[in-house]
């Protein structure tokens, strides 16, 4: 009984390995005796040549062992160990490296014979003739063996015997590339002691496919076509026999290096168009064995303009129609397949690639539809069609817009009269129009209420003087700034001035005066202080008050220019409107009279959090510390000692996980630390302090990371460049124990960094493997001015990748000119 537990107690291993036996091999028997044997598994890169030989073959091995763990008390069924990989030496390049992507476990069932493996370990490996190396943590009945293997699809093997605790299954055919085949070892495999296996054992030996990668041209129809293969195949013959339907003259050349296969169109691809690549003749390995394509290679290049087939779209009754293609066309061929319904006299423009079509009367008719076309007879600059269907667009016209305003934000401008009295207004490009201008007295105190609730009526109003003025046409976008000048001889005042018109309607408040007014908050009081930019007034200066509905408040009298201060416990000063003699001005505390908006008042309290650092891994210690500190009038002071601070930790998914209760000490700091759970789930956590009203966030990742075994560095030729320059790019991969990493992997992509993120514009520059110096080099150009990323990400066929960044700036040019003023404030005049 005691022999029958310590047997059920041995643990029985699974090994995923490359390497040849060398040792003198035992040869499996023909006789089927039933015996239950627990498994240990290994993949071997290179094939034994015969059973009743020893092969001596370099070796390069990635073991998967299993370290037996304590079974807690009470328990019938728990994990028996854990599974640690050991990647080895990388291997040749014409051998891609077997890894093990899922980690195996075991599981002791009490009462039954030895320790099982658990199913679902995949070999993932290149090599179309796999060994598998069978090693047993106990002595095993090998005649059971050869009876309890069996592979799905069914396939012929060898098993080969180095001694009663190690054998070599070998696969006798080649496996076909993108295929899965799973190898079973029965329950009629046992010991030699007799002992049966708990359940089945299931290892997938998964095929890398066939092709690597496939890159084709983009929409503009220009570039290589490339097809990189995870195999050694044989190149000259794919060069050779590959067809493209439909059918372009093209260049060749190969790349043994990455087994890439790349094609080199001789003129641009057609618009719109789905081609194939076939290899009529097959693809082959270089020893002339024969693969499957598992696929379709097939691609389709992008339409030749911005639209889709149908467009039902608003476009502004002011603006011309432009169709943008991304190839030179032919455009007499373009202009003839262009047609407009209801028709609408008109000019077709061109502006490079951008076909314009401007109304004769200078704008569409508003409210109305229409249908624009491209026929398929249209052609590129080569004389292939750019349309594969017609281009419709249906346009919705709006309504016209005012062809002149005085802009965006309130309605409300301060000229001084000892100035120019120059008032700026935007006239948009319709010609023959007027502007008529005219200019009210507007009371003083009724300035507010009217300025809030936008009324510009002139009812009730004063005309003071009106004129004409003719719109000039053109300008940016469309949109001409221009400006008026109000007369000499109108007086300071408070004026309504109206712009009006064909197509137009705009007013705006003017403050004609030289007198200014700054307002300055604090909390519970407003600070009111005079200025002006000519004499001061001689008279008294008042000042009104009034809250956000244009209500008078308070008001405040000063014989002098002084600064005059109001109570404001609850913020309900919203303007304030300074008289001097006939001198006014005008601000606001909130909302448009601010640089940003409407403030927003700073809390009494504020926390800082810190961690030690922003990265751990599951079973860590997270160290942190928390600054509590209070607003003074503007001054930043401690706060007192022993004020409670709760913090907490929350996981990735906003569970609360620990929390703790401090106080601060005589610095107003407070600090402890969180103990992460072995087995914690990955992803972002937070720390949270909270302390008065006041919560304060920090996030850290959780994750199970290990540092690499070796560093990428990438460097360009220039960090700064003009647009369309040449930049060289190499990337520079070796070990850290020494040594370069040659043979690996290596991609390289390219990004330019913009102002918003919505989505990504990363693109593959170039990838293929490093040399034996583990280098590798590429080619940037851009052909827009701004910052670019460039990243090359190195993988040497472990289990993690390692990347390297360098950023580089565009200009349009090599030379700048720039021109300094001295100063950003300038005196008027």
């Amino acid at each position: 009984m005691l022999t029958r537990r310590i047997l059920a107690a041995c643990l029985f291993t699974l090994f995923v390995t490359l390497s040849a036996c060398n040792q003198a091999p035992v040869v499996e028997s023909e006789t089927h005796e039933t015996a239950d044997v627990t498994v240990v598994a290994t993949l071997v890169a290179a094939p034994v040549e015969a059973v009743t030989e020893t092969a001596s073959v370099p070796t390069t091995e990635a073991t998967v062992s299993v370290a037996p763990a304590k079974e807690p008390a009470g328990s019938s069924n728990s994990p028996a160990g854990l599974v640690a990989i050991e990647p080895g030496p990388t291997l040749p390049a014409a051998t891609a490296e077997p890894r093990v992507d899922d980690l195996l476990t075991v599981s002791d069932q009490s009462g039954t014979a030895p320790a099982t493996i658990s199913t679902g370990n995949i070999l993932a490996t290149s090599n179309r003739h796999p060994q598998i190396q069978l090693d047993f943590s106990e002595p095993m009945a090998t005649g059971t063996v050869r009876a309890a293997l069996a592979i799905t699809p069914e396939l012929p093997f060898t098993l080969t015997w180095a001694d009663d605790q190690s054998a070599v299954l070998q696969i006798d055919v080649a496996l076909e590339p993108g295929g899965r085949y799973v190898i079973e070892v029965g329950p009629a495999a046992r010991t030699r002691a007799g002992l049966p296996m708990t359940y089945d054992r299931q290892i997938v030996v998964q095929m890398a496919p066939l092709v690597r990668q496939f890159n084709a041209p983009e929409s503009s129809g220009l570039g290589e076509i490339s097809v990189g293969f995870n195999y050694p195949v044989d190149g000259e013959l794919a060069a050779a026999s590959f067809k493209l339907v439909p059918e372009i003259p093209a260049t060749t050349s190969w790349d043994e290096t990455s087994h890439t296969l790349t094609i080199q169109p001789r003129k641009r691809l057609q618009a719109d168009t789905e081609y194939v690549l076939l290899f009529p003749e097959g693809i082959q390995d270089v020893t002339g064995e024969s693969m499957e394509m598992p696929r379709r290679l097939n691609f389709a290049t992008g339409k030749a303009h911005d639209y889709r087939a149908y467009n039902y779209e608003t476009h502004s009754a002011h603006e011309p129609l432009s169709i943008t293609f991304n190839r030179p066309v032919d455009r007499l061929s373009v202009e003839s397949a262009f047609s407009l319904q209801p028709a609408v006299s008109g000019e077709l423009t061109w502006s490079g690639n951008t076909l314009l079509f401007t109304p004769a009367a200078g704008h569409w008719e508003q409210f109305s539809t229409f249908q624009v076309q491209v026929k398929t007879t249209a052609l590129d600059e080569e004389g292939q069609p750019l349309l594969a269907s017609p281009l419709s667009i249906y346009l919705y016209t709006t309504r016209y817009v005012d062809v002149a305003d005085f802009g965006d934000g309130l309605p409300i401008q301060a000229v001084l009269t000892s100035g120019r009295r120059a008032v700026h207004y935007r006239g948009f490009n319709i010609p023959d129009r007027k502007a008529h201008l005219a200019l009210y007295a507007v009371p003083p105190e009724t300035l507010v209420s009217r300025l809030l609730s936008q009324d510009e009526r002139v009812a009730g109003l004063t005309l003071v003087q009106s004129w004409d003025q003719p719109l000039r046409a053109g300008g940016n976008d469309n949109l001409d700034a221009q400006e008026l000048i109000i007369p000499a001889d109108v007086p300071a005042g408070v004026y309504l001035l109206t712009l009006a018109g064909d197509y137009h309607n705009d007013a705006i408040f003017l403050l004609l005066s030289d007198q200014l007014l700054t307002l300055k908050q604090s909390p519970g009081e407003l600070l009111a202080l005079p200025g002006t930019m000519a004499e001061e007034p001689a008279g008294v200066h008042i000042y009104s008050a009034f809250n956000d509905s244009g209500e008078l408040i308070a008001q405040e009298i000063a014989a002098t220019a002084d600064p005059v201060r109001f109570l404001d416990q609850d913020g309900a000063i919203a303007y304030v409107l300074l008289q001097a003699d006939d001198q006014f001005a005008l601000t606001g505390t909130a909302g448009d009279w601010q640089r940003f908006g409407r403030s927003v008042p700073l809390p009494a309290h504020l926390i800082h959090v810190a961690t030690e650092r922003p990265i751990y891994q599951p079973g860590q210690t997270v160290f942190f510390k928390g600054i509590i500190r209070q607003d003074n009038d503007a001054l930043v002071e401690n706060v007192a000692a022993g004020v409670p601070v709760t913090a907490v930790l929350y996981d990735s998914r906003n569970n609360e996980l620990s929390r703790q209760e401090l106080m601060t000490n005589d610095f107003g700091t407070v600090n402890g630390a969180f103990q992460l759970a072995d087995g914690a789930a990955l992803g972002d956590y937070q720390v949270r302090l909270s302390a008065y009203d006041v919560t304060e966030r920090l996030s850290i990742q959780v994750e199970a990371y290990r540092k690499p075994d070796f560093a990428v560095d990438l460097t360009l030729s220039a960090d700064r460049a003009a647009v369309d320059d040449i930049i060289n790019v190499t990337v520079d991969s070796s070990y850290f124990f020494g040594g370069p990493v040659s043979g690996a992997g290596v991609t390289v992509n390219v990004w330019q960094v913009a102002d918003y993120d919505y989505w990504s514009n990363k693109r593959v520059l170039r990838s293929g493997q490093t040399d034996e110096a583990g280098l590798f080099t590429a080619e940037f150009s851009g052909n827009e001015t701004g910052k670019y990323i460039v990243e090359a990400v190195v993988a040497n066929g472990s289990s993690y990748t390692v990347a390297s960044s360098a950023a580089i700036e565009l200009f349009p040019a090599a030379h700048q000119i720039s021109v300094q003023r001295g100063s950003y404030l300038q005196q008027p005049n």
